[in-house]
């Protein structure tokens, strides 16, 4: 703890190609840092903890079950530029009841897990999570795997973060290290250019691109970075098709003549848009008194303006539906009469049909909440009565 209060977190130490010692220095969400002991002795930290692992493991609890995880973090320490490294979590159920463990996710496409469905871990039973990392180009390495823990007795669920660490020696810059086109429309062409430089301890020059099956084309461009070393510009084109909807992971692989780490791994996320979408894409109704008809309009539209027509799959049975072709869009009608008091969800399912694509799925979430039709007196002639507002005219 420095004298401004602020935490960090001494990792570990590793050697870099030259045979230099730097130490890995964390501090909140901030990438790795390597630097001297020097640096260390010169921040003048005001206080230090040595945290040890405990033997046992940590203990998560979710309901009446525990998991005992052997550790939650691991440093691989010093990783070498487009190694693949590994590490394996040990998992044990030590409660009495059964616990049930979720495909995990990863924080990027380059980590991937071993477990690829749900599973589930009965009292004393012992699982492993096999961890593998793909380092790219950077020099801080911290790659996260999540999944829930569910406890089926009492419905209870809490997230588990597992968290990876790694440094390596970069012998080239390459900015940006990552590229993500966000939201993308099929039919259409986006580009993002990535900028690789030499260094004076490795100097090369780009003899292959694989996008490693990205819908990509790409121009290089060899430009002077200054003091005789080369920036290659890299623009990438990327050419929305028949891709499917959805968020994309690829991993982008250049290729050079380098002596020491010849493949650049470019990580290119991207999102399709759907070619149909549907506005509102959610149904919501709010209050409604039961036994009320209450009417709404959803309007289909092509993103590309491509021909398409849509079938209705699946009905709520509160819920009547009818379709109607305009010029340039589909509207669908929905009329809503709610028979019971409390929440009501649903889904609406249509299919969408094209000539030239695979048929499209899309489901519209509905929600109400039913009510008890609300009573209000009146008079008539000369005496008064009560009427409800579902029987006025």
């Amino acid at each position: 703890m420095n004298s401004d209060g602020h935490m960090y977190l001494l990792l570990g130490a590793v050697v870099t190609a030259d045979g230099q010692t730097l130490y890995q220095l964390v501090h909140g969400s901030s990438a790795i840092a390597l630097i001297p002991e020097t640096a260390i002795s010169q921040a003048k930290f005001q206080k230090a903890w040595r945290l040890h692992p405990g033997k046992q493991g940590v203990s998560l609890h979710v309901g009446n079950g525990i998991l005992c995880v052997d550790s939650l973090n691991y440093n691989f320490g010093h990783i070498l530029p487009n190694e693949k490294v590994s590490h394996t979590f040990t998992l044990t159920n030590m409660g009495d009841t059964a616990l049930v463990i979720r495909k995990p996710q990863t924080s990027c496409g380059c980590t991937t897990t071993s477990l690829i469905n749900d599973i589930v871990l009965k009292p004393r039973e012992t699982t492993s999570i096999v961890v593998e990392l793909q380092s790219t180009n950077v020099v801080s390495t911290r790659q996260f795997v999540y999944f829930n823990l569910t406890e089926p007795e009492t419905n209870s669920t809490r997230q588990v973060l597992l968290s990876l660490f790694g440094s390596q020696t970069i012998f080239k810059s390459v900015v940006p290290r990552a590229i993500d086109f966000g939201i993308v429309r099929p039919g259409f062409s986006y580009s993002q250019s990535v900028s690789v430089i030499e260094t004076f301890f490795d100097r090369f020059s780009i003899k292959k691109i694989d996008p490693s099956g990205a819908p990509l084309t790409w121009n290089v461009e060899n430009l002077e970075a200054g003091k005789g070393l080369h920036r290659y510009k890299i623009t990438f084109t990327l050419n929305v098709g028949d891709q499917p909807t959805g968020r994309q992971q690829k991993i982008v692989h250049v290729i050079t003549d380098s002596r020491f780490s010849p493949d650049i791994l470019v990580p290119v996320t991207f999102e399709v848009a759907p070619r149909v979408s549907a506005i509102p894409s959610v149904l919501a109704l709010g209050e409604v008194p039961v036994g009320e008809t209450r009417e709404d309009h959803i309007y289909f539209m092509s993103s590309i303006g491509y021909p398409f027509e849509v079938k209705l799959k699946s009905v709520p049975p509160e819920a009547t539906c009818r379709l109607e072709k305009k010029k340039d869009y589909v509207e669908l009608i929905v009329n809503t009469k709610l028979l019971t008091v409390g929440l009501w969800q649903k889904n609406i399912v249509v299919n969408v049909i094209s000539p030239s694509h695979d048929d499209d799925v899309i489901e519209i979430r509905c929600s109400g909440l039913g009510k008890q039709p609300v009573k209000i007196p009146y008079t008539n002639g000369g005496g008064n009565s009560l009427r409800s507002t579902g029987r006025s005219k």
